[in-house]
């Protein structure tokens, strides 16, 4: 069982941690922006992608409204991580995604995803 669990799970190897890892991928990533979201990207040495994500407080002031980004689009990530080549993301909330239900946040990311997909294709 924890061999299954730690599969679905998304390590540590795959988040970008520390502010030196947001600021280098914003400074000189690719930036692709909806209603609902801006993601910054850029190619990274590793085999693997790593997600950053930034909720704020302009977003919303109800963390329980921030978190729920913020797993929404862990979990996306994690669905597609292994479809996404070597870029590290940085996933910036609006304040629109606040007011906005699941099924839209998971659309919108698909969308990010599937452009992303095609940057790893053709490079």
């Amino acid at each position: 069982l924890s061999l299954f669990s730690s599969r679905l799970g998304l390590p540590r190897t795959c988040r970008i941690l520390a502010n030196t890892g947001f600021t280098a991928v914003l400074r000189n990533g690719k930036k692709a922006n909806d209603s609902l979201f801006s993601v910054t990207t850029v190619p990274n040495q590793l085999a693997h992608a790593r997600l950053g994500i930034t909720v704020s407080r302009k977003v919303s002031p109800r963390a329980v409204q921030r978190n729920r980004i913020k797993r929404q689009v862990r979990e996306s990530f994690r669905q597609h991580r292994l479809t996404l080549c070597g870029v590290d993301l940085v996933i910036i909330a609006r304040p629109q995604a606040a007011d906005s239900d699941n099924k839209a946040l998971k659309a919108a990311l698909q969308q990010h995803w599937e452009r992303i997909q095609r940057q790893c294709r053709s490079s």
